[in-house]
């Protein structure tokens, strides 16, 4: 599924304030399952539009959870690792129409409004 993706964590701590259009990535989501010697764990990755292979995925999110959905939205609840270490992530999900091979949409404009109910 194609869409546009705003993390609204970093390192754990939500990011406040206004948003520039540069922060919105577009890109290509799937969901894959990763495993390990002890468990298994869902992924849901994004890679950017502009990346010409799968790999290396952009964004992941492990145990992603559906928080809300909005008009062409959805917000995400889940785990990133950074450095090896793990933090609450969230991510904002719009998604797009289709558009013609090689176009790529500019970032969602309007008003961000913060999913208050987390």
């Amino acid at each position: 599924m194609r869409a546009w993706l705003l993390k609204l964590r970093l390192d754990g701590v939500r990011i406040k304030g206004d948003r520039p259009p540069g922060d919105w990535v577009e890109g290509f989501l799937s969901f894959h399952e990763q495993r390990t010697n002890a468990r298994s764990f869902d992924c849901l990755v994004l890679r950017r539009v502009t990346d010409p292979h799968p790999a290396p995925n952009w964004a992941e999110l492990f145990e992603p959870r559906l928080v809300s959905v909005g008009a062409g939205s959805m917000w995400l609840r889940g785990f990133e690792r950074v450095d090896g270490v793990g933090f609450v992530q969230e991510w904002r999900l719009d998604v797009q129409r289709a558009i013609k091979p090689n176009e790529t949409y500019g970032p969602p404009v309007g008003e961000l409004h913060a999913n208050t109910s987390a």
